[in-house]
């Protein structure tokens, strides 16, 4: 005879944890209400997870606003995802209003919390803001990321603050963090920002010296650097370099 599932709390999370589509994990979620199987953290975790991949933000706070209606306590996985939704979603605020909130328990912030929230300040540009959570990172002593950093270089150079830009890529280097293509390309391109060809050079070259290939963005930020800077044979050299690849 073929065994009955159960229908109970871990088979569902077990289900919603593996859903790829976001309306399949909340219509679970209902069906569990409406079963009155007992919906727990991991339950909305999962569901919060699946809207987050997709950059359903409004559906992932919806559910953070359930579970507190519940009295189901978040943990890190909940808060991350949340995040994570918001990250994706453009909702720099929303995103940073749930980092605030993570960090009055300090206990609950990792590496994948300063990951979404650095990621979705970068994507608004701002710069300021972005170094300031870096800071709160180091004076939690929570291990950083390559990926963490590039974020932070990314949003100065948007913003042509190159200097801070440099800055962070030396904290890696101290740090002795991995700089790969990301790091060096958007620090070129913040020194190309900036109008400082000696330092768009000096970063290219480095890189290079490295061994870390470099990649188009790497290049056109070097070339354009020269080109702004009147320094058209080095700039020919480099698209002469660029066409041999």
């Amino acid at each position: 005879a073929r065994s009955k599932v159960e229908f109970d709390t871990s088979t569902c999370n077990a289900l919603i944890s593996s859903c790829e589509l976001w309306e399949t994990a909340l219509q679970l979620c209902s069906l569990m209400a409406f079963k009155e199987v007992q919906l727990d953290t991991v339950t909305f975790s999962a569901a919060i997870s699946a809207c987050g991949r997709v950059g359903e933000w409004k559906q992932a706070l919806q559910l953070l606003s359930a579970m507190a209606w519940k009295k189901i306590q978040a943990d890190a996985t909940t808060n991350n995802a949340a995040i994570s939704a918001c990250e994706k979603g453009r909702e720099w605020e929303k995103a940073l209003e749930l980092f605030s909130g993570t960090a009055q328990r300090q206990s609950e912030m990792d590496m994948i919390t300063f990951s979404a929230t650095i990621s979705s300040l970068e994507k608004g540009s701002l710069w300021e803001r972005v170094l300031h959570i870096l800071s709160v990172m180091v004076q939690c002593e929570v291990q950083s990321s390559t990926t963490i950093y590039n974020a932070a270089i990314t949003a100065c150079e948007k913003s042509t603050a190159w200097e801070k830009a440099l800055q962070i890529l030396d904290v890696m280097v101290s740090s002795r963090l991995e700089l790969d293509a990301i790091s060096w390309s958007a620090a070129t391109s913040a020194c190309d920002k900036g109008g400082d060809l000696e330092r768009a050079l000096q970063v290219f070259r480095v890189m290079t010296q490295n061994e870390v290939e470099p990649n188009i963005i790497a290049f056109n930020a070097v070339i354009s650097a020269c080109a702004q800077g009147g320094a058209w044979e080095t700039a020919l050299e480099f698209l002469s370099v660029l066409a041999q690849r």
